[in-house]
């Protein structure tokens, strides 16, 4: 499920690098959706026109991460993968960051969110 603005947003960026970003936690999303038998990822938008912010949430059905992993997820070689590098959301995190954005994670009732928040002009 896809829920998109009913306006334009302009976020001056490089659109590679955007990219780099959800494709990143979109194959996180796909992977955790392996464990469960119907898998469902969801995203959405919404707008904050009073600061001019646009906040995209990537949700998936999937297992979830352990509480006490939540806040090392950015930290470079921290993975709970059994085969990945741990450079994914270290990387999707340098990129929102360089933007003036914030990457946010939390398990929900349901699997696990991802946040990124973004300024636009």
């Amino acid at each position: 499920f896809i829920s998109l603005l009913k306006e334009d947003i302009v976020i001056r960026t490089d659109p590679n690098k955007l990219l780099q970003v959800f494709n990143n936690i979109i194959e996180n999303a796909i992977d955790a959706c392996s464990t469960v038998s119907k898998g469902e990822i969801t995203i959405s938008c919404t707008n904050n026109p009073n600061n001019k912010e646009v906040k995209i949430d990537i949700t998936d059905n999937g297992r979830g991460v352990p509480p006490a992993c939540l806040n090392k997820l950015t930290n470079p070689y921290f993975t709970t993968k059994k085969h990945g590098t741990g450079l994914g959301l270290f990387i999707c995190y340098k990129i929102v960051s360089s933007l003036n954005g914030t990457l946010f994670f939390e398990n929900s009732t349901d699997g696990f969110k991802v946040s990124i928040t973004l300024p636009y002009t």
